[in-house]
Parts: C-alpha cells; sequence; structure tokens
C-alpha cells in the first residue's frame, strides 16, 4: 500500500493511503488442492508458475525469469500490452483469463482498476467560507472504478470503451474539488483504423499521454481523470514515433453524461525520436483555443482567473531524457505565444526544466534527482501576458502533493530521491 505524505511549510498538509488493485500472480497453475501441476508444493497465497519463487519452472535467486504481467499495464489502458499470452497462456496473473479471448477473427481483452484512496487533509479549505488555506480539516475517501473493453477485429479494425464511475465519501463540511466525482461516464470510446502497417487513424473520446506528461496527462492522480474528443493519426517507426491530434476537452459533470467543449480546441502534433535505449528526444507544438468568455467584466491582469478563457495560445518545445550508465539526465523546455483575447493583450511566456539524477547502488535501486524548474509570471509593465499556461499536465507530481502552485510564476530548485524496495513496490 504506497503512502503519500506532503507538507506545506506551515500552510497545510495531506496524507493520502492508496490502495490499487493491479496484476497479481494467479494460480492458474494449481490444482484446487493447492499444489502446483507440476508436482510443486505452494499454498495459494504463494505465487505460482509466473516465473516467480514457486513452481512450474519459476526458478529462484537472480536467475528467475520477470513477470511479463508486471509491465503489461500502461498510463492508459488502451495502450496495455498482452501480447505475452499470445506466446504462453500457461504462465497468468490474475484477469489473464479474460485477455486475447478469441471472438470471430478477432479477440476480446476485458479488464479493470478498483483504487481506494483515503484523505486526512488540514489547513486545505474546501469547506463553506473556506476555500484557501484556513483551520479547516477534512477526512475523505476516494473509489475509482475503471472497466474497459478492447476487441480487435483484425490487424486494421480495432474498437475500445473504457468507464469510470469515481466518487468521494466524506465529512459534512467538505466541498468535493472538481476532479473527484464522476457518476458513470465514459473515459474512452473510440475506433482504430489502420491506414498503412505504421499509421493507424482514430476517431472518438480518448485519453491522451505524451513525454514527461508536463504537458499533456490524463491527470491519474485526479479520481476522475482527464480525456478529449477527437481524431488523432498515429504514426509508429522503428526510431520515431508521431501523433497529430485534433480534439476537444471534456470537462466534468459529476453526476450526467460528460460533453465535449467545442469552444475549447485542442490540437497538436507529439513526436518522439528513440535513441537506441539511452536517450530519447521529444519535440512538440500544441494548440489550445478557448473561446468561452469571462463571466462579467474581464479580470484585472494579475487577477487569479485571468488567463483561463478567451485565448488562443500555440506551445512549441523539446525534451530531451539521456541514461548513461549510472547517470541521468533530463531537460524540457517551451515558448509560448498567442492572444489573451479576453485581456486585449498578446501572450508571449516560458518554462524550463532541466534535471540530473544518479543512480547509487543495487539494493533498493535508489536514484537521487536534482532539479531546476522555471516558468515565467506576469510583468504588468511590459503590456504583454507573460504568465504560462501549463496546459493540460500531471502536475501533481513535479510540484508538490498539496497543489498549491501550477507550472507558471515558478523558479525553483528541488531534489527528488526514488527506491525501490522489491519489485512489486
Amino acid at each position: 500500500m504506497p503512502v503519500e505524505i506532503a507538507t506545506g511549510g506551515g500552510l497545510g498538509s495531506n496524507v493520502s493511503f492508496i490502495t490499487d488493485v493491479a496484476p497479481v500472480a494467479y494460480m492458474d497453475c494449481c490444482e484446487p488442492s493447492g499444489l502446483c501441476v507440476c508436482g510443486e508444493g505452494c499454498g495459494c497465497g504463494d505465487e505460482c508458475g509466473c516465473g516467480d519463487t514457486c513452481g512450474c519452472g519459476g526458478g529462484k535467486g537472480k536467475n528467475k525469469k520477470p513477470n511479463p504481467c508486471a509491465a503489461s499495464h500502461k498510463g492508459v489502458f488502451y495502450a496495455n500490452d498482452f501480447s505475452y499470452l499470445e506466446k504462453d497462456r500457461s504462465s497468468q496473473c490474475l484477469g489473464d483469463c479474460m485477455k486475447q479471448m478469441p471472438m470471430g477473427h478477432g479477440t476480446v481483452d476485458i479488464g479493470g482498476q478498483l483504487r481506494l484512496r483515503y484523505h486526512h487533509e488540514e489547513g486545505m479549505g474546501r469547506q463553506a467560507g473556506a476555500s484557501g488555506f484556513q483551520g479547516t480539516k477534512n477526512d475523505f475517501m476516494l473509489t475509482r472504478l475503471r472497466l474497459y473493453l478492447n476487441y480487435k477485429a483484425n490487424d486494421w479494425l480495432r474498437f475500445y470503451v473504457e468507464g469510470i464511475s469515481a466518487e468521494a465519501l466524506a465529512n459534512d463540511a467538505y466541498i468535493p474539488r472538481p476532479i473527484d466525482r464522476n457518476s458513470g461516464d465514459f473515459l474512452n470510446l473510440f475506433f482504430d483504423a489502420g491506414l498503412t502497417e505504421s499509421t493507424t487513424f482514430r476517431i472518438g473520446r480518448q485519453e491522451l499521454l505524451y513525454g514527461a506528461q508536463r504537458a499533456i496527462s490524463p491527470l491519474d492522480w485526479g479520481n476522475t481523470r482527464r480525456t478529449f474528443e477527437g481524431v488523432n493519426v498515429i504514426y509508429k517507426g522503428d526510431d520515431w514515433d508521431v501523433d497529430g491530434f485534433y480534439t476537444h476537452y471534456v470537462p466534468v459533470s459529476p453526476f450526467d453524461l460528460d460533453e465535449a467543449d467545442y469552444k475549447q480546441a485542442f490540437y497538436g502534433v507529439y513526436a518522439t525520436y528513440k535513441s537506441g535505449k539511452t536517450a530519447i528526444y521529444d519535440l512538440f507544438y500544441i494548440g489550445y483555443d478557448n473561446t468561452n468568455s469571462y463571466t462579467g467584466a474581464a479580470p484585472a491582469i494579475n487577477a487569479a482567473n485571468a488567463g483561463t478563457a478567451d485565448f488562443s495560445l500555440h506551445t512549441f518545445g523539446g525534451r530531451i531524457f539521456s541514461d548513461k550508465g549510472d547517470w541521468l539526465f533530463e531537460l524540457e523546455g517551451a515558448y509560448q505565444t498567442g492572444r489573451q483575447s479576453g485581456l486585449g493583450l498578446d501572450h508571449r511566456a516560458g518554462m524550463c526544466t532541466c534535471g540530473v539524477g544518479r543512480k547509487l547502488g543495487d539494493a533498493w535501486s535508489p536514484v537521487l534527482w536534482a532539479y531546476y524548474d522555471y516558468a515565467s509570471g506576469n510583468d504588468e509593465a511590459d503590456g504583454v501576458y507573460n504568465r504560462y499556461n501549463q496546459l493540460f499536465p500531471l502536475a501533481h507530481k513535479y510540484l508538490g502533493f498539496i497543489d498549491a502552485v501550477a507550472r507558471s510564476n515558478v523558479s525553483a530548485p528541488n531534489c527528488l530521491l526514488t527506491m525501490k524496495p522489491t519489485d512489486k513496490l
């Protein structure tokens, strides 16, 4: 059970306990008695036949085979990879019996996820008359159920649908966040049609995830996740992957079916070059047009809601990630231009992130990173709007667990230490 703890320097605190039902080893090779088919003894609480520690040729020690299903689930479930079942269905994990099932001339995958997350928050508002960092205490449980069906008719045609039900069980005073609740809706509902062996045309509702998720992310931290509606042309080559998409943002309606906001167009091209196993290079252009009007008069240039409506933005950027031996390096930057029509100003802004990491040893695989994050803020004197618009990111991963700031008006050195105590944690 991962535990996330964040403190806000006296302003607030957030403690989250997360339980995620993920793929686990499945006792498919065991008889009802609990004995492995191959004759080795193990209880049904052990792992049998997945190349792990018990039975069916799993082996022990450093030479044991990795469990293929451990890497089968991706950041978006429509990208899940169960191809290992095409070679060997004898080594299965929980739910693998519902993957790669024959249907006509094609195959069907059925699966899902149940996630429970408990929050105890102090000083973070979310009560009547206390929207900011004030003396409040809230206890609540976030629940999320996702179910999906993937039908691959052949190598050229595919249908994918994924639903979500997200709820917040809280004390009476807590005011749920917009990303807490969605009482039954579609995250993904699209068709894929192959244009060539390496190019696919996708149409429908679809989550988007690119690069390090600093600009485009389904926001898995949110209980509801984020999705779009539109078209996407996807090219996957030996060295280059290129997506060109034109979509509209789908805001969450907690108690009604979500509908795309056709006043929020989100489009662009995202290209990735893979240089062997040591480096990744991303190049991207992202356009975002929001023609919704401000409620009432236009806000002051430095008001909290300035730059949130009636704009057209164009973001050009790139990213480098390098892994050489024990050293890691990451650099991402973007320049943003356009027009803040609601404010009557041109828009010019930018962001940059640079990090150097070091692998510290084998035990627990610790990695220490030193980062610097910059994103421009506004200067009232120059007559141009300079606050960087972070678009649709996974800000929670990079800018603090209490989500007090966005990627704008930021100049922040920071450190990151990651560890992996076991293969499953």
